[in-house]
């Protein structure tokens, strides 16, 4: 019913003359796809190639929806009309590692490197194809090299984030998203991993009970945090609040979070991190 109330509203605006946009036409695409309304989907995806049939997200959209072979058809097609440009370039090496094509990732990334050696972007995917084959600390360079050229790139300061929590580099880890913060001051996401290393750190010296309560609690409450985000910063604060001997507070957040999780695949980590805390901490 929602994609129906869609469609008319969108199809009403279109007929007079109100849809014309690229961005609007693929996201009523979009919309109607995921509804199941494939058909309807289809026609505004082909309004939308007849505005701009030289945009890369046409064929990352066709990607989407399991066309993998007309994806990769047009995005052909599109790179043989514009062989020099960067963007088509970068979302064709996007599109390749999604289909786990490291060879012909690679083989796009060489032309990237010929008309844009020094962009974000080239820095960025030939460390994603790094990480891929296995040379993380190659890859972590180049993403560290992609971070210089641009440290507001949200999905560059993701890339680097989990490579410094992976490789337990915890005092890069925790300047890298104390940094973050200061440009995403509200982000989640960034919040809840601070606030977890910072209550977590098999290194105690990093160990700072009171600001991570504080990053877990903003997590916590942030209206932006999607359901995964609040459990996991509501584990986080009750081991926090276990820790500082606030039983109260740290069977609060075991009871609130474990009803949170009660059909998430984190209920039963929660579940045994709780009744540990519990014995560990003697909370009743």
């Amino acid at each position: 019913m929602k994609a129906e109330t869609e469609f008319e509203k969108f199809r009403v605006l279109q007929d007079r003359g109100f849809i014309s946009d690229f961005d609007e036409l693929m996201e009523m695409a979009g919309v109607l796809d995921y509804e199941g309304y494939t058909e309807e989907a289809t026609k505004y995806f082909e309004q939308a190639k007849k505005l701009q049939p030289d945009n890369s997200r046409l064929a990352l959209w066709l990607f989407d929806i399991g066309r993998q072979t007309d994806a990769i058809i047009l995005l052909d097609e599109q790179l043989s009309g514009s062989p020099d440009n960067p963007e088509m370039i970068t979302d064709a090496i996007k599109l390749t590692l999604r289909m786990n094509n490291v060879e012909m990732a690679k083989r796009y990334l060489t032309r990237l490197k010929r008309v844009a050696s020094e962009s974000k972007s080239t820095f960025k995917l030939a460390g994603v194809i790094s990480e891929q084959e296995g040379d993380l600390p190659n890859a972590l360079r180049l993403y560290e090299e992609s971070y210089r050229r641009d440290s507001s790139d949200f999905e560059i300061i993701r890339y680097l984030a989990e490579v410094y929590i992976r490789e337990a580099m915890w005092s890069k880890a925790i300047d890298h998203f104390r940094t973050a913060l200061g440009t995403y001051p509200n982000d989640p996401v960034l919040l809840q991993g601070l606030g977890n290393i910072l209550l977590t750190c098999p290194v105690t010296e990093y160990i700072n009970v009171e600001d991570g309560i504080d990053y877990a609690s903003r997590a916590f409450m942030n209206y932006r945090s999607n359901l995964p985000v609040r459990i996991s910063a509501g584990r986080d604060l009750a081991r926090g609040y276990a820790m500082t001997g606030n039983a109260a507070k740290a069977l609060y957040y075991m009871e609130r979070t474990t009803k949170m999780a009660k059909d998430s695949y984190l209920l039963q980590e929660i579940s045994i991190l709780f009744g540990t805390l519990k014995k560990q901490y003697n909370i009743h």
